[in-house]
């Protein structure tokens, strides 16, 4: 099977450079990019993108000569006229950076801002307040030059609501560490499906690990990409804000390399205990199809009744269980460190790598996202 999608990495990064900043552009991989293209967060923005252009022309540029993107002289402004919706995972700025000063400027239709409901009302109340900025956005459905946003909130219902050319999307919220005042701060997890081609990916916003949460939501996000993999979904994007040797005092609501090792380990778990379920489920079909039933009864007055409980994943069954997966990690800060001269993603990655090595191979790929990446899977 063909690709699904075509990813172009304007920026992973999560600070302290503001070049490179959260900043997914996206669209099928069978579609022109004038077509519409969703902005996974909004970080970096125009004058990152036309820095990258003029060093890689051909950044946009594939297979399709039809597409408008493959001229030899497509710049930052035309690209992000083709943007139809964001996808924004939380408020803080260096997801946002883009969306708020570039919100004036946007030519092309209008764009829709597609986010949980509290994610709509912070930007609602905190960045387009006419204080902060002016109000750009706004929930009505008629064009209107003055606001250049669409509040379109996603719930929390498990359902993919249409997001672009051939994509949809369902949101589910993860939590992003406290306030000063000791409040939950929730994020999103985004799964994004191609529609036709009946493939999606998970990507994270920034989120804490569960072992530390007041409020643990990680384990459901697994559990339904869990159904998924590796089918239907073998692409992840997770975050890994600092290296190993961060403090977990300091981590602000990031995860860390023995962090991310722990999750994918309770990814696992969840694999392999949803196979499990899988099995059952087709073993009380198959004996009920046997027994002339539909599986509600087994031909006598008493009602059969589906196995309650999946006896919990050991250690020695996730062998291998994420086989197939690959995780790009992203959301890297950048740091200055004296002993180490490598990339902060690529020493990131590295660490994950070696505290996988502490448990079952898993069978995960790790991958370090760079700026500037054009990603087609």
């Amino acid at each position: 099977m063909g690709a699904a999608f075509e990813i172009v990495v304007v920026g992973c990064g999560g600070g302290p450079d503001e070049t490179n900043l959260s900043s997914y552009l996206l669209k099928a991989a069978d579609a022109f990019w004038q077509d519409g293209i969703v902005s996974l967060e909004a970080g970096s923005g125009v004058g990152t993108l036309q820095r990258l252009l003029s060093s890689n022309p051909r950044l946009f540029q594939g297979e399709d000569t039809e597409d408008a993107a493959q001229g030899p002289a497509i710049t930052a402004a035309q690209v992000y006229s083709y943007i139809s919706d964001y996808l924004i995972t939380h408020t803080h700025n260096d997801h946002i950076c883009s969306l708020v000063l570039s919100g004036g400027s946007h030519s092309g239709v209008r764009k829709r801002i597609r986010a949980l409901p509290c994610v709509v009302d912070n930007l609602q109340e905190t960045v387009f307040n006419d204080k902060l900025w002016p109000s750009l956005a706004s929930f009505n459905e008629v064009s209107d030059d003055a606001h250049k946003y669409l509040y379109k909130p996603l719930q929390h219902n498990g359902e993919h609501v249409e997001i672009g050319h051939g994509l949809s999307a369902r949101a589910m919220p993860i939590s992003h560490g406290c306030t000063s005042a000791g409040k939950l701060y929730e994020s999103t997890a985004f799964f994004v499906r191609n529609d036709v081609a009946e493939k999606e990916f998970l990507f994270f916003g920034d989120v804490e690990p569960d072992s530390v949460s007041q409020k643990p939501q990680t384990r459901a996000v697994w559990r339904t990409a869990a159904r998924l993999i590796p089918d239907e979904l073998d692409t992840i994007f997770l975050e890994c804000s600092y290296r190993a040797s961060r403090p977990m005092s300091a981590l602000f609501g990031h995860l860390s390399p023995p962090h991310v090792a722990a999750e994918l380990r309770t990814l696992a778990h969840e694999v392999v205990e949803a196979k499990q379920r899988r099995a059952s489920d087709a073993s009380f079909r198959s004996a009920a199809s046997h027994n002339g039933t539909n599986g509600d009864s087994d031909g006598s007055s008493r009602p059969r009744k589906r196995p309650k409980v999946v006896a919990a994943a050991g250690d020695g069954e996730l062998t291998g269980a994420l086989r197939g997966v690959r995780v790009y990690i992203i959301h890297c800060k950048e740091q200055v460190s004296l002993d180490d001269d490598r990339p902060t993603p690529d020493a990131i990655a590295e660490e994950i790598r070696q505290h996988l090595l502490s448990g079952p191979d898993l069978g995960v790929e790790i991958v370090a996202v760079r700026q500037g990446m054009r990603l087609v899977f």
